[in-house]
């Protein structure tokens, strides 16, 4: 199992259970994630990942925001799983956040209980306005006392959400 390995959109080989530095590629997270449906693609339109980051980027603070916009970069190499079957997964988690340490590493982040505070407020934050938009139903997801942010999803297809993960990207490697 160690030994075994994904090869990524650039032609890497990337080995999820032994992830190294030299194997994370910004072009791999923007094109993975670009692909990847939110929701388990429950949605009422195409909205990837890539997009999502974005927006969770946007809503934190400048010194911040680059670990926003990778904070789901995991999935780029293990694909996403739904929020409820994640507790049932202990391998999963444990390799998932083995490779967004590496990520977090290779662009040099605070990987601090801090940082993922206000990450993962961020992300309730969209959460919250993705069901509000994004889904048919008005099943209570229990989130209470989140601000909606004031930011307009494009839904934009996966070409179109890789190009504006990588322009936010560019900020921070400009």
């Amino acid at each position: 199992m160690k030994n075994s390995w994904i090869q990524t959109y650039t032609g890497k080989q990337f080995f999820p259970f032994n992830p190294d530095k030299e194997s994370i590629d910004i072009e791999d997270i923007a094109h993975a994630l670009s692909n990847i449906c939110r929701y388990t693609g429950h949605s009422k339109y195409f909205y990837s990942v890539a997009e999502h980051s974005v927006y969770v980027s946007r809503l934190l603070n400048k010194k911040h925001s680059l670990a926003g916009l990778l904070h789901d970069a995991g999935e780029a190499y293990l694909s996403d799983v739904a929020r409820p079957i994640k507790p049932y997964l202990k391998l999963f988690n444990e390799t998932e956040d083995k490779i967004l340490d590496i990520i977090f590493q290779k662009f040099s982040l605070d990987n601090t209980k801090e940082v993922w505070n206000n990450i993962n407020y961020c992300d309730l934050q969209m959460l919250t306005l993705e069901r509000n938009i994004l889904m048919e139903s008005n099943h209570n997801w229990q989130i209470d006392d989140i601000e909606l942010p004031n930011i307009e999803i494009k839904c934009l297809q996966p070409q179109e959400a890789k190009l504006f993960f990588k322009k936010e990207y560019e900020k921070w490697n400009s």
